[in-house]
């Protein structure tokens, strides 16, 4: 009967079996770019100029992955069309491609993890964050104070002083992200095994967590390791609970101290509600994807920080793409709750959660994380007699190269952000004496830009206004 499936399960094709070695260790070397090979690179959100050929390697598993007819679970497939769709459309989509590349980078790994990979990605994992910490300490006592000797911006020197350890990813609560994933790991598989192997990575990358000082990353951890423990043995997690509680609270009151947590709440605080008062400017479409950056410096509160995203899912997309910001979250909601059967849907839930309270959503080298669990998470894939190309993995495969192409151009190109552009622009009008060009791209410019950050642009716009008055 049409629509059924022909036939019994059969196993991989001979030329499948072959290529299958191969498969993987390009699998594992995609997510070793994006994260940063340690002692070698660091991750493409650091290093932009790897980003090109971490995406043509991700096209090639994509095609790979279209031999084995995989196609995308459809509320993912469809919040990712939502979020296609809306950078094309969008005013500045050098903003937008920026998002949509990134995004891309890391949703490649929901198509090219199975679940028979995880056997190998746990153990990679495991080992690559003891490589990790190698690297991190070679960081504390070789690059942090090489660098405090050069660097003067009092931000980044800040960061340094701290010592909050961040290896190949930037800022440490992308490390931290990575940590907690690689921890809940650890545990689950202690929980399951009881292998004291898992015992050395487990505490390594809990101790590298701590010294962090990642909050919201750590209290996820905890909770989720709680859950975990409760649902294994009562006494166990009511243990860790209590300890951890009293350990790990006393732990941050002493290194960070509430006066930093304290101002973190607030810059948390302060950002979303300027991504709440952009929504509601902007309710039905939002202001265009990743615009948030453009926007912010209007809507920014008294006393708040600099950001070029709203550190929250949610507030992020409601502020890009209005409701249709809303029905995404929705999607990946309902995606996130397919996955409630799997042994890995603790994990997942963490990592999510992370996404809603920090920025770690449109960051390729750590979301691939969660995008390659979520794979590992999903129904095991047949292989079946039916003859032709499957529909939906056809349309998974069009929907893919599609984005391909704009994300591949935008990491190629790197096109200036659009504040810098505009700017330029002013300068050129201004310099051939095309006034009037001169003034309306500085009307257009102060729009997106604080006085207080710029005076010079509020000034020189007011001086042409001026003018043109007359």
């Amino acid at each position: 009967m049409a629509g059924k499936r022909m036939g019994a399960p059969l196993q991989a094709p001979l030329f499948f079996e072959i290529l299958k070695p191969l498969f993987i260790s390009l699998k594992l070397f995609y997510l070793a770019l994006l994260m940063g090979i340690p002692f070698v690179t660091g991750s493409v959100y650091v290093q932009h100029p790897l980003a090109p050929y971490a995406l043509l390697l991700a096209g090639l598993l994509i095609l790979l992955g279209f031999l084995y007819q995989k196609r995308l679970p459809f509320p993912a497939a469809a919040a990712f069309l939502f979020l296609f769709v809306a950078a094309l459309l969008s005013p500045e989509k050098t903003l937008s491609f920026e998002y949509l590349a990134a995004f891309f980078l890391s949703f490649t790994a929901l198509l090219v993890f199975d679940p028979a990979d995880e056997k190998l990605l746990t153990p990679f994992l495991a080992f690559y964050s003891l490589t990790m910490a190698c690297y991190v300490a070679f960081q504390y006592y070789v690059v942090y104070p090489s660098l405090l000797a050069q660097v003067t911006d009092p931000a980044q020197r800040a960061i340094l002083r701290g010592m909050r350890f961040f290896g190949t990813f930037a800022l440490p609560n992308i490390y931290s992200f990575f940590l907690m994933a690689v921890v809940l790991l650890m545990f689950m598989r202690l929980l399951k095994e009881k292998k004291s192997l898992y015992w050395i990575p487990f505490l390594v990358n809990g101790t590298m967590l701590l010294l962090t000082r990642s909050f919201i990353a750590a209290v996820l951890t905890f909770l989720m390791i709680v859950i975990l423990a409760l649902k294994k043995n009562k006494i166990l997690g009511w243990g860790i609970a209590g300890a951890g509680l009293s350990l790990g609270g006393l732990f941050f009151l002493l290194t960070r101290g509430t006066e930093s947590l304290g101002q973190s709440l607030f810059f948390r605080y302060a950002n979303y509600v300027s991504a709440l008062r952009i929504f509601r400017d902007y309710p039905l479409a939002g202001t265009g994807l990743n615009h948030f950056d453009l926007y912010y410096p209007l809507y920014r509160l008294e006393g708040a920080n600099y950001v070029h995203n709203a550190h929250a899912l949610p507030f992020q997309m409601m502020a890009d793409l209005g409701g249709i910001g809303i029905a995404v979250l929705l999607l990946l909601g309902l995606f996130l709750w397919s996955l409630r059967k799997s042994p890995f849907f603790p994990l997942l839930m963490a990592l999510m959660l992370h996404f809603v309270f920090d920025l770690t959503f449109y960051i390729p080298s750590v979301a691939a994380l969660f995008w390659a669990y979520a794979g590992i998470a999903q129904k095991k894939r047949e292989y079946t007699r039916k003859k032709g190309l499957s529909l939906p993995a056809l349309a998974s495969l069009f929907l893919l190269c599609a984005a391909f192409i704009p994300s591949f151009r935008y990491y190629t190109v790197n096109p200036p952000h659009p504040v810098r552009r505009m700017e330029k622009e002013a300068r050129l009008h201004r310099e051939r004496g095309a006034l009037y060009s001169h003034f309306i791209t500085m009307y257009k410019l102060n729009q997106f830009v604080d006085a207080k950050e710029k005076p010079q642009i509020r000034e020189q716009y007011e001086e042409y206004k001026k003018i043109w008055n007359q």
